[in-house]
């Protein structure tokens, strides 16, 4: 989304632009379409992966749009008795109330797999370890895009025409980045995580396999030490 604002002393006339971003979609790691396949197996609303969300957002470019509309049509909408440069912070605003929306999604989701993994151990479907792999690689491509967008935040702050009136409001914008910046870090080091868990429960079958073959081993030589006895005592 490109935002032009008219500079001051008016701020009274906001153009945006919204066009898919074709640096995402090739930044974007693939394989949303099997998470959400493998998903809507699931009953539980809980297992929607916020892949699925992205994919569906990238045919719908201007629905943070519908959004501000229905804002600006309530009575006494504060959007359209304010500036044009409060009409920037709404589209602002709406996009980081977007990411927010897109991390809890995650953190539904890896929370599902964790309990997943717990219960079956290494039973745990194959191509859930690769969702979590995914989802990892997908972190880190919103945490990038969120630091980008703290940058123009903080640019805004630093205006003074801009930040005369919106200071409060844009720092609290800035304080919800750094919460979604600081939960990508923690759901892709919980990515890890749950992968090493798989891999010390293929170790502990592994280890229970080996220990079962042991004592299969040991049961059989004793029963031919038993038999050669009684044939010895015939």
């Amino acid at each position: 989304v490109a935002v032009f604002c008219t500079g001051p002393p008016l701020l009274d006339t906001v153009i945006t632009i919204a066009q898919e971003d074709r640096s995402f979609a090739e930044d974007w790691p693939s394989g949303a379409a099997e998470s959400r396949g493998n998903c809507e197996t699931q009953a539980s609303e809980e297992c929607q992966p916020a892949a699925a969300f992205f994919a569906s957002s990238r045919t719908q470019v201007d629905c943070w749009a519908d959004k501000i509309r229905s804002r600006l049509h309530q009575p006494l909408s504060r959007v359209r008795e304010r500036r044009g440069d409060f009409l920037v912070y709404m589209v602002i605003d709406t996009t980081t109330d977007e990411l927010m929306l897109v991390i809890r999604a995650y953190i539904a989701r890896l929370g599902w797999l964790e309990a997943r993994l717990g219960a079956l151990g290494a039973q745990f479907p194959r191509d859930m370890l690769v969702e979590v792999v995914l989802i990892g690689r997908q972190l880190g491509v919103i945490s990038r895009r969120v630091r980008g967008l703290t940058r123009a935040v903080k640019k805004f702050i630093e205006d003074r025409d801009i930040a005369a009136g919106l200071n409060a409001y844009l720092q609290d914008i800035v304080e919800h980045l750094d919460e979604v910046s600081d939960d990508c870090e923690r759901l892709g080091g919980k990515c890890g995580a749950i992968a090493d868990a798989y891999d010390r429960a293929l170790d502990r079958e592994r280890e229970r396999g080996v220990r079962w073959q042991a004592e299969q081993a040991r049961q059989q030589e004793l029963r031919r030490a038993a038999q050669a006895d009684r044939q010895n005592n015939i």
